[in-house]
């Protein structure tokens, strides 16, 4: 396999676990099929009164539906079912179309003709309610004939600015849905025009669109300000309109989470990974628990925790580098878990290294007092290793200041092509990019060659640019480029990556991110020793 075709997979499967493991896999699923096999929902209370109204708008129809008794919940798609709340489904001529978020649905497309337009009434978990064995449903019969509709509209002036936003959050089932927010009231009796690619797909009513067809890292998107005479609406001379540019970021993050049995027997939750974005940021919401088995190494049980990040779509470089948090989060991974820094906190050895001194797991992460899991070291279990001779090239994270973090490496085969496993029985990987720290002499001697335990880590290191080999600077990263690969190939990392600088996984200390090289938000507090004072020098035996 050719290093480009090995790309190509990078873009197809974004997390590798070991062969033993589950695969999380970019992977499109037939929404359709999947709602027609699940379980009803038995609806309690007296049935609720369902109507459905459409009125043709243009060269299409405007669908509205009303139901006694049911709240429309867009914000909790995919997510337990609550009795009385969810969204309703939308089929025309007995095929599924869309979700409808509220009470009204522009409805373009239709071919001359007669139609049935039916709607469901659906759980958030998406299963249709049933009342006394049937469905609750409402249809209705339209007859369409295609209108020539002039592009010209009427103008409306707006006074105050309508603050219109755009976010997409990712659908848990399949699919992202698209969130409009105005201070004004212009939104609430109007609509929105929803561009893909600059080509009109609908218009969204109420705030809330669903899009079955649209990759983040493929499409853009658009939304334009009409009020309830379908006027356009203009502040200040220029037109109402929010833009999201392609997020070329997503396209890393897992598409799927699966739960790995033996944590299940365990009784630990399941998984959850979240994402959503805007013109500025991404937004990742996280449970913290590992999809791979989970094998506990400090006195610390695993937790459920509710992790809520930012990161930066467009990061700059800084013109300092910012240190990292001595303790706690740094970056996050493309599964929604976080990584720490080089040192644990000052118990049982204090701030030192956790990887020398053997208190990870097979994958490189623990867990810490709130029982939270993290990361110090590169993790290695979500990392695919099926040829020795190509360079891979994996954003395995990102940042807080929004720069990604790459995996870089060529995996350890044997003749045979098999996995050569080191001592503990863990993958082994020849790291392409070279750390600039160097330890000092005692440290090398009597800590990482010897039987001493690591403390104070960041006091018996120098970053050094004549460190023979060196590939990154002192935040252990380095500027994306064009390279030559191990086979002559020519390989374009900034296109590749879409950014302009990244940090690099080392086998070596800080092993992941030293400094940042971009802005980055940190919680303060919780510095109890200044990393910067040096002159501490502590060790002990290993136990």
């Amino acid at each position: 396999m050719s290093l480009f075709k090995n790309i190509v997979n990078v873009l197809l499967l974004v997390v590798f676990l070991q062969s033993a493991g589950p695969v999380f896999c970019q992977v499109v699923k037939n929404t359709h099929e999947k709602h027609s096999v699940k379980t009803p929902v038995k609806w309690k209370g007296l049935s609720p009164e369902l109507k459905i109204l459409a009125d043709p708008v243009d060269d299409g129809w405007l669908i509205k539906v009303e139901a006694s008794n049911f709240k429309f919940s867009p914000e909790m798609t995919g997510r337990v079912h609550a009795p009385g709340q969810g969204h309703m489904h939308l089929y025309v001529s007995g095929k599924k179309h869309t979700r409808l978020y509220g009470g009204s649905y522009f409805l373009n497309g239709l071919t001359n003709g007669e139609h049935e337009i039916e709607v469901t009434l659906n759980s958030n978990d998406h299963r249709i309610y049933h009342y006394e064995g049937e469905k609750i449903s409402a249809k209705i019969l339209v007859n369409h004939i295609g209108k020539n509709i002039s592009s010209n509209s009427p103008v409306k002036n707006l006074k105050d600015d309508p603050n219109l936003s755009l976010m997409l959050n990712r659908d848990l089932m399949h699919g992202w849905n698209v969130i409009v927010k105005s201070s004004g009231s212009e939104l609430d009796k109007g609509w929105v025009q929803l561009k893909v690619n600059d080509v009109p797909v609908g218009r969204i009513y109420g705030g809330h669109y669903y899009l079955s067809d649209f990759l983040p890292e493929r499409d853009s998107l658009s939304v334009t300000l009409y009020d309830d005479k379908s006027s356009l609406c203009f502040y200040k001379g220029k037109t109402v309109t929010k833009k999201l540019g392609r997020a070329h970021q997503l396209r890393w993050f897992a598409s799927s989470i699966n739960t790995h049995p033996v944590n299940r027997r365990n009784g630990l939750p399941d998984p959850e990974l979240e994402l959503a974005y805007d013109d500025q940021l991404i937004y990742i919401r996280s449970n913290g628990i590992p999809t791979f088995q989970f094998v506990q190494r400090t006195p610390n049980p695993i937790e459920g925790q509710d992790y809520n990040w930012e990161i930066p779509r467009f990061p700059k470089i800084n013109d300092q580098p910012q240190q990292i948090p001595l303790l706690g989060l740094a970056a996050i991974l493309t599964v929604g878990l976080p990584i720490y820094g080089p040192n644990e906190a000052q118990h049982p050895h204090p701030y030192g290294d956790p990887f020398i001194n053997e208190v990870l797991d097979y994958c490189h992460g623990h867990t810490a007092g709130r029982g939270d899991y993290h990361f110090h070291y590169a993790p290695t279990c979500l990392l695919k290793t099926p040829d020795g001779k190509e360079e891979h090239y994996n954003v395995v994270g990102y940042s807080l200041d929004g720069f990604p973090i790459v995996a870089h490496y060529i995996s350890v085969l044997d003749e045979k092509g098999n996995p050569i496993l080191d001592a503990n029985g863990e993958f082994q990987f020849n790291w392409q990019e070279v750390s600039g720290y160097e330890p000092n002499d005692s440290y090398r001697r009597d800590v990482l060659n010897g039987s001493q335990t690591s403390t104070y880590v960041w006091e018996q290191y120098e970053y050094k640019t004549s460190r023979i080999n060196r590939t990154l600077d002192e935040c252990n990263g380095r500027l994306l480029s064009k390279r030559t690969l191990s086979d002559g190939k020519k390989f374009d990392e900034r296109d590749f990556f879409k950014a302009e600088y990244a940090y690099f996984l080392t086998g070596e200390f800080p092993y992941v991110i030293a400094k940042y090289k971009g802005v980055a938000k940190v919680r303060s507090g919780r510095r109890s020793y200044n990393r910067e004072r040096g002159g501490r020098r502590s060790s002990s035996r290993r136990p």
